[in-house]
């Protein structure tokens, strides 16, 4: 005689169903949790390649990064639909130049590397960070000009570059992004005039202690 499986013989009561419900969920909500973790190899490579780039093993804290553990548990590095959307890292003592590759990491929401020792110039693939939302360098050593390509970042709220060394003049393209709220370029060394697109009502600019010509 064949031995009937438990609950065959029975309708799947809602007693049932949450009893059984109890049991998988546990393996349900780890693969899913598993595949949210994953990122595109795109993504893990432009991470490696900031970590070794910026002196990685002499971070505050690098926690995971470089290391065979799922990128979701790598310090300051947020996923979520198997894209990296946000790096937090302040005061990390992350130092010398970003990589060009970083642009590659297209899926990025807020980008928040404050107060560390990055020198060197903005990569223009940082142009290519699209979904940005937020990005904050301020208060490092970078040198060089603002690349003209961070005016296609549309999505754009918050620029902060605050507290650093670069040198020339606003891109035209930065008064361009409809959605910018605030840019804080204050304590640098910018110069030439404004954009006369951020002259705007309900707009934070911030541009004190720079070399900008008001003459006009």
């Amino acid at each position: 005689m064949t031995e009937l499986l438990p609950f065959s013989n029975i309708a799947p009561s809602k007693m049932h169903l949450k009893y059984l419900f109890t049991i998988l969920a546990p393996f349900f909500l780890a693969n899913l949790n598993s595949v949210d973790a994953q990122v595109s190899v795109q993504d893990s490579l432009a991470l490696v390649d900031f970590y070794n780039s910026t002196d990685g093993p002499n971070w505050r804290d690098h926690t995971n990064w470089n290391s065979s553990s799922q990128v979701g548990t790598w310090t300051g590095v947020t996923v979520s639909g198997g894209r990296v959307t946000g790096i937090e890292m302040m005061g990390n003592l992350i130092k010398d130049t970003i990589p060009a590759s970083f642009g590659n990491l297209t899926g990025l929401v807020f980008l928040n590397l404050i107060d560390n020792q990055l020198s060197g110039s903005i990569p223009y693939a940082m142009g290519n960070l699209t979904n940005l939302e937020s990005l904050n360098l301020g208060a490092n050593y970078l040198t060089g000009s603002i690349p003209s390509s961070l005016g296609n970042l549309s999505k754009l709220k918050y620029l902060y570059l605050y507290s650093t060394y670069l040198t020339g003049s606003i891109p035209q393209s930065i008064g361009n992004i409809g959605s910018l709220q605030t840019l804080d370029l204050q304590y640098s060394r910018l110069s030439g005039t404004i954009p006369q697109a951020l002259i705007r009502e309900n707009f934070m600019l911030s541009l004190n202690n720079n070399r900008f010509n008001f003459a006009d």
